[in-house]
């Protein structure tokens, strides 16, 4: 099966002078892991600052996602020199290593959720909130960056950050409900649901390294 992970007319910025030697489509996978090294930096110190379970799930599934836009962006260089077989070494690197890590994260969040849903410690709401919408901020610019790429990995990437948004929607509204109610319970609720979109996330992961291919190739044919 021929991979097209060739960057089409639609991924090039609009200052790309050479559309069959440029470098746009990487570029774009560059910029979204700088942007999730960057959310991940300002959610890790909002998790050091509210305590939150909820926002440490969403770092790991930032670091996650980040990731797969590295592996993306060695897929995409690896495609333009058209080496075939280091390119599906990096697939299948790239898949294992983010199923291992959303497995990980999976266990290590699962047990923090449920000990805090019996033992609910103290959450600073507003460091709580303001790095989840920065966080929530940088997915938005994640989505602008890799929407106008029409391929199979693009695909998959910008799902990664749709997922992420979707984290970090919720890690807002668990600190809305926290900063309304008082309840230190809104945090591990939260959670959970972010327990629901890894767990999500990580069949999609799976289902794209066993049979997802097809699927792919079929949404994109027209």
């Amino acid at each position: 099966m021929h991979d097209h992970g060739h960057a089409h007319d639609s991924g090039h910025f609009r200052y790309c002078g050479n559309r069959h030697l440029c470098w746009c489509e990487p570029l774009r996978y560059l910029y979204a892991l700088l942007i999730s090294i960057g959310i991940a930096a300002v959610e890790i110190i909002g998790w050091r600052l509210s305590g939150s379970v909820a926002l440490l799930g969403d770092v790991g599934h930032v670091i996650a996602d980040g990731i797969g836009f590295g592996f993306a962006l060695a897929l995409s260089i690896y495609i333009r020199r058209k080496v075939s077989r280091t390119r599906r070494s990096i697939r299948i690197a790239g898949f294992a290593v983010q199923i291992l890590l959303l497995t990980v994260a999976l266990g290590w969040i699962g047990f923090e959720t449920i000990h805090r849903l019996i033992d609910p410690p103290a959450i600073a709401p507003v460091p709580l909130m303001i790095a989840a919408l920065i966080g929530g901020a940088g997915n938005i610019a994640q989505l602008a960056v890799l929407r106008e790429l029409k391929n199979l990995t693009a695909y998959g990437a910008w799902m990664h950050a749709l997922l992420d948004l979707g984290s970090s929607v919720m890690v807002v509204c668990g600190g809305v409900a926290l900063w309304i109610t008082g309840s230190a319970l809104a945090d591990p609720i939260a959670a959970l649901v972010i327990l629901v979109l890894l767990v999500l996330h990580t069949g999609y992961m799976l289902r794209r390294a066993t049979r997802g291919d097809a699927h792919r190739q079929g949404h994109h044919a027209h």
